[in-house]
């Protein structure tokens, strides 16, 4: 059990940004430094996951007012999403990765926007990275055979261009929740340990009624795969066997797990030819071989 040590009491406030960081120290302390320049009212809560790094000592000596939780373990994201959202007094909840930064305006844009559709259960941005090209924002639910592209690197999702277009899901990189639906829906599915937990709480929100938008107009800066480590490779291809299983089919989620059996095995073999089967990329595949062989056999783990 992870001892989870806080502030017990806190104002209510209308909207606070809640920061899940696990040794991302400087890039923590960058997203801060970011937010509080355009609005040094934000509330602001952090979990630090168990890091290593010394983010918990540099976070209070650098933002003392800043609401700090932290786990003696690495509860994954969706854990430590979950623990703020169940102590952070606010009616609206922006989530925020350590890596994502947010242009001016984008949170006032998404704060209004959901604050004034009260069937919304959660408002993303349009995500770009560092040369401002476009790097994600929603997309459809995903199937087996999206997913096998997508793992391929043969499908992107489409740009809405339509401000107020619901979508299916929206990145977590940066999303706002309404509170009340968060209350309705439930917490993240804290099976998925990294990856495609947003996919599926917009699935369940869904389903419930509930809408899920994606608003162009606020842009945020994602520095994608800054915040991770070697098992993100096999982290998001166990989270995307756990969606088809939990939403699809065991049949479906089976077929998905032996394609990205083969096509892990594939790129271990290519990378170790081009890198050596040492380097970091070619072990990241291995892992991932061996984590999804474990599904397939009906017998999943974390990565």
């Amino acid at each position: 059990m992870s001892q989870m040590l806080g502030p017990s009491t806190a104002t209510t406030t209308d909207m606070a940004v809640c920061i899940v960081n696990w040794n991302t120290r400087e890039l923590l302390i960058e997203c801060l430094r970011h937010l509080f320049e355009e609005n040094p009212t934000y509330t602001v809560w952090v979990l630090d996951n168990g890091s290593t790094d010394g983010s918990a000592a540099r976070l209070r000596e650098a933002f003392p007012r800043v609401h700090l939780v932290e786990s003696s373990e690495n509860r994954g994201f969706a854990g430590g999403v979950n623990e703020l959202l169940r102590r952070c007094p606010a009616n609206y909840l922006l989530v925020l990765n350590t890596d994502a930064r947010p242009l001016p305006g984008a949170i006032g844009k998404l704060h209004g926007y959901i604050a004034s559709h009260l069937w919304v259960a959660a408002v993303g941005p349009c995500l770009i990275d560092g040369d401002a090209r476009w790097a994600g924002c929603h997309d459809r639910f995903p199937t087996v055979r999206q997913e096998v592209a997508n793992v391929l690197g043969l499908r992107r999702s489409r740009v809405h261009d339509d401000a107020r277009s619901k979508v299916d899901w929206i990145e977590g990189a940066c999303m706002m929740l309404s509170a009340i639906a968060v209350g309705e829906v439930g917490a993240l599915d804290t099976g998925y340990f990294m990856y495609n937990e947003e996919v599926d709480w917009c699935y369940r929100a869904r389903k419930l009624g509930w809408q899920i938008t994606c608003l162009p107009a606020a842009r945020v800066v994602h520095f994608v795969g800054k915040s991770g480590s070697i098992r993100r490779r096999a982290q998001l291809c166990s989270s995307k066997i756990r969606y088809q299983r939990l939403h699809g089919s065991r049949l479906g989620a089976r077929a998905l797990a032996a394609m990205l059996v083969l096509i892990n095995a594939g790129l271990w073999v290519a990378s170790s030819i081009r890198v050596g089967w040492r380097a970091e990329r070619t072990r990241s595949h291995a892992y991932a071989v061996r984590v999804c062989a474990r599904h397939l056999k009906g017998a999943p783990q974390s990565p």
